[in-house]
């Protein structure tokens, strides 16, 4: 539970900064992964033209209404026509790629020089007595180094999101072709979630001394440079 819990406190903290435009990346990527699974999906009618002409027998449900589908548009019996439309199928899946991953280069470089405005914004009305009981390397720190790592966290956010909503997208499908084998996958991937709870909390405690080390390294090396002069 403590990983969803992070996962919400992250996207809260990128909600605040980001703003509204966060959730259309979230459409996106959710228009994204479900045109993936709906193209992988069309597999089904193709092989059932080419090996059973069209045999519907022993479809399930799902393999039906793609079935109906394909015969609405006339392409139902034509393994070119299936073939044609799987190919215009994938084509807007990256076509929709695209715009998702563009919108997230956008918001990547409007976030950074947010935050580091914001944070400048900030140390000129910091108090004095706290600023001279600081060392200036965690200030430098602050502002080049963590803004550059939680913009890059922001990146890793969203490929995860559309991973996730791919995953989901594979099993909502392939629950509706297999739901005892997909029944399966989804116990193993539970334990497999499970054992990188584990590992993501080393990885925390790991990024928290990098900053800290990150800030006494930046402070000497201002006072070697000051030490120049």
């Amino acid at each position: 539970m403590n990983t969803f819990a992070n996962i919400a406190r992250t996207f809260r903290a990128y909600r605040r900064y980001v703003g509204k435009e966060l959730y259309l990346v979230f459409v996106l990527t959710a228009l994204t992964a479900l045109t993936r699974g709906f193209g992988i999906t069309l597999v089904l009618p193709l092989l059932r033209a080419t090996q059973t002409g069209g045999n519907l027998e022993d479809a399930g449900t799902l393999e039906r209404g793609l079935y109906n589908l394909l015969s609405w548009i006339g392409i139902s019996d034509s393994t070119s026509g299936i073939l044609t439309f799987i190919v215009f199928v994938f084509l807007f899946k990256g076509a929709l790629s695209f715009v998702q991953k563009s919108y997230v280069g956008y918001l990547e470089s409007d976030l950074i020089s947010t935050m580091k405005m914001r944070l400048y914004d900030a140390y000129s009305n910091i108090d004095y007595m706290y600023y001279i009981g600081q060392n200036t390397g965690h200030f430098v720190n602050v502002i080049n180094q963590q803004v550059n790592r939680f913009n890059k966290s922001f990146r890793f956010f969203t490929a995860f999101v559309a991973r996730v909503s791919a995953t989901v997208s594979f099993l909502v499908f392939a629950f509706a072709i297999a739901w005892k084998l997909s029944l399966a996958v989804v116990a193993v991937g539970a334990v497999i979630l499970l054992s990188f709870t584990y590992l993501n909390r080393y990885v925390r405690v790991l990024s928290r001394r990098l900053s800290e080390e990150m800030s006494q390294l930046n402070k000497l090396l201002l006072q070697s440079l000051q030490s120049l002069k």
